[in-house]
């Protein structure tokens, strides 16, 4: 019968899942089940009789320190020990399985001990899942984002330093409390509804809500609940990461007004604007473009711009290259040819002129294109018309110029003719005759205020016509050397004395200012006072214009006189001092040809304003 229970009982310790060594008194093996030969890597007959620490040879896993073996602890002592941590089993071909094990002595009836048995077992698996457990854990408590689980009361039972941070309640506080502790105020049923939801198995993604924290303060979180499931597969409660996103929410909220504000600027301009993506599709038209274009934003989304934007050129016809694609291609501003014409959905033509430039992200990278036109169809339909008035003015111009010239012309010959025969009738004047010299002599003098008229007439309607010279830089002191020597017989006549400052360069045309200046110191002689007559003659350089003045003491010019002394015909003093009231006319009509403006200075005679830009220190002044 002691056979039989024997032989069970090796059969049951064989058949265990668990290691198992016995040894004698001397810790020589008598006894190694499946498992333990197993774990050795051995044969039964490798080992038994053997010394323990020959075949179970264990060290630190830290250390790599040799473990002494607990069966001589218990064969000393008497007692069960067990290994410490870390330790693991070198095998027979020197793997190393990390174990944990217990040794107890083997007694008879009357407690002496005859032995020891060593039970020890892989715990390779549990060690991985408790470095997984622990790796876990670590990354809970390390989140920035809240972790929590609950059952399906409601009842938190993990808090960790993530929600402490968020939230502001550490985790003995909250631990064993309800989750609606952190429920909004405005937001009571939100809580009980998720945990319903939870209960039906259903995951709940990034859920945008409002929770309170401690202090009261209300934080934007985004939420993810999850069930969680016991062995059966029962959900017995809910794990919670929440994550602060109260910045994210502000920033769009931000982005949102932004792109509001920049919707009703852009649907308010006055000009047309569509703008697209990186690859030339259509993301938004503001008002207008709708018009321009009979296209709604909400039709064009995702179309290319060559569908919704069609130009054409007016005079071939021919379809006009995107300025969307140049931009792209280019990187840069970039604008419509002239003659551009947009052909809007119903088939309706304008004349448009845009521009288009490139919309870059922080990075500088370009994300897309804006496109400004603007319908010019009245515009160009008055530019054209203004073209053809100045076309017939132009031609109306030259006609008047040359008929101008013809009269004149053709009026000399019979005024010089009634010349000829009035100085015949002086000149043979009968002393006896009193009453007819003065008659002849008074023709005399019209014919030839007439001849100097029809001159300074011609010389006017001539300004604004072809000149026989080019236009040029211009010696102004040589040009004023010119005029005071036409002047020659009236400046000895009147003994006047004139100064003359260095003059700078200007650039027009010579004839036409040689007539400004000697007209202008002509008057300057002619208007003398009864003080000996003096005319001074400067230039002064501004920053981008010259002027130049002609002064002089004479009578002056009264203040309600000195807008119309310009016009033709505009004389103050009648026929007391000759003249044809054209000679500032001329001059008027120079100086604004030459992009200036001339003027009377109280106090002075006359002084020419011209206009320009200087092209260096001392040079040439060109007309603006």
């Amino acid at each position: 019968m002691k056979e039989t229970f024997g032989h069970y009982l090796e059969t049951t310790l064989a058949s265990i899942g668990d290691a198992i060594i016995s040894t004698d008194l001397e810790a020589r093996v008598l006894f190694a089940n499946t498992a333990a030969l197993s774990l050795l890597k051995v044969e039964a007959s490798e080992i038994l009789g053997r010394q323990l620490d020959e075949v179970f040879i264990i060290q630190n896993e830290l250390t790599r320190a040799k473990v002494e073996s607990p069966v001589k602890l218990v064969l000393r002592e008497g007692k069960i020990v067990g290994l410490a941590n870390h330790t693991v089993l070198i095998a027979s071909d020197g793997s190393e399985i990390p174990i944990d094990d217990s040794a107890a002595p083997i007694c008879a009836e009357d407690g002496s001990v005859h032995g020891a048995v060593l039970v020890f077992r892989d715990v390779t698996e549990r060690r991985r899942a408790e470095a997984t457990s622990r790796l876990l854990a670590s990354i809970v408590e390390s989140s920035e984002d809240a972790i929590i689980s609950k059952d399906l009361n409601g009842i938190i039972r993990s808090w960790n330093q993530g929600a402490e941070r968020i939230f502001g309640y550490s985790a003995d506080e909250m631990i064993g409390n309800v989750i609606s502790v952190i429920a909004a105020p405005d937001r009571p049923d939100e809580m009980p509804k998720i945990l319903e939801r939870i209960k039906d198995g259903e995951r709940i993604d990034h859920y945008e809500t409002v929770r309170s924290t401690k202090s009261g303060k209300l934080v934007n979180i985004s939420l993810t609940v999850s069930p969680v499931r016991d062995a059966r597969n029962r959900v017995v409660g809910a794990s919670k990461i929440a994550r602060d996103v109260t910045e994210q929410v502000r920033a769009r909220a931000e982005l949102a007004e932004q792109r509001e504000r920049l919707r009703v600027t852009l649907s308010s301009i006055g000009d047309a604007v569509i703008t697209t993506d990186d690859q030339g599709r259509v993301t938004y038209l503001n008002p207008v473009a709708e018009e321009l274009t009979g296209w709604q934003t909400s039709e064009t989304a995702g179309k290319p711009l060559e569908e919704v934007f069609r130009i054409v050129n007016e005079e071939s016809r021919h379809t006009v290259e995107s300025p969307v694609t140049k931009v792209l291609t280019e990187g840069r501003v970039v604008g419509l040819a002239n003659h551009t014409v947009l052909i809007a959905r119903d088939g309706r033509e304008r004349s448009i002129d845009d521009s288009g430039a490139p919309i870059r992200d922080a990075q500088e990278k370009t994300v897309g294109v804006v496109l400004v036109f603007r319908d010019v169809t009245e515009r160009r339909t008055a530019e054209r018309k203004l073209h053809i008035q100045s076309s017939e003015l132009r031609r109306t111009n030259e006609e008047l110029s040359q008929f101008a010239y013809a009269v004149s012309h053709d009026l000399r010959e019979p005024l010089r003719n009634v010349a000829n025969f009035s100085e015949l009738l002086v000149r043979r004047w009968n002393p006896s005759d009193s009453e007819s010299r003065p008659f002849a002599t008074q023709i005399l003098d019209s014919v030839r205020r007439m001849e100097i008229l029809l001159n300074d007439l011609l010389a006017y309607s001539q300004m604004g016509g072809p000149q026989e010279h080019p236009a040029g830089q211009i010696d102004t002191e040589q040009i004023v050397q010119r005029a005071l020597a036409n002047l020659k017989a009236s400046i000895d006549e009147t003994g006047v004395q004139i100064t003359i400052d260095p003059l700078p360069p200007i650039f027009g045309y010579e004839t036409q200012f040689l007539q400004v200046f000697q007209n202008l110191i002509g008057n300057a002689i002619k208007y003398c006072s009864e003080r000996p007559p003096r005319v001074y003659i400067c230039a002064h350089k501004g920053r981008n214009e010259l002027t130049f003045s002609v002064r002089d003491n004479g009578i002056g010019i009264a203040p309600e006189y000195q807008k119309m002394i310009f016009g033709v015909f505009k004389r103050l003093h009648g026929k007391e001092i000759p003249g044809t009231g054209i000679g500032l006319a001329i001059c008027s009509k120079v100086i604004e040809r030459h992009g200036g403006r001339i003027w009377p200075r109280q106090g002075k005679r006359r002084e020419a304003f011209v206009h320009g830009r200087l092209s260096r220190p001392g040079g040439s002044a060109r007309p603006g």
